[in-house]
């Protein structure tokens, strides 16, 4: 059995007030969901801190719905306990 466990994406977090480093926390998390595809993982556990803030700006939710659809379209089985503490 393989699996993929991540924690800590963080998606939405705008480091030094930059733009840029919000779009590399985005582009990084891409970078997983492909990986956990190709990889052919049989689950996924995501163990926090998915998100930046409690309420995540749409841009963040709308990365998170996406590489959620593509690892679900995969037949991918994906487990999170998503909020902050």
């Amino acid at each position: 059995m393989k699996f993929a466990h991540l924690s800590d994406t963080h998606l939405g977090y705008r480091q030094y007030g930059l733009i840029e480093r919000e779009d590399d926390f985005y582009n990084v998390f891409n970078e997983i969901v492909d990986k956990i595809i190709d990889e052919r993982v049989d689950f996924v556990i995501h163990s926090g801190d998915l998100f930046e803030i409690a309420k995540p700006s749409p841009n963040a939710l709308l990365i998170f719905q996406e590489g959620l659809m593509k690892i679900k379209e995969s037949g991918i089985p994906f487990f999170c306990h998503c909020w902050k503490s």
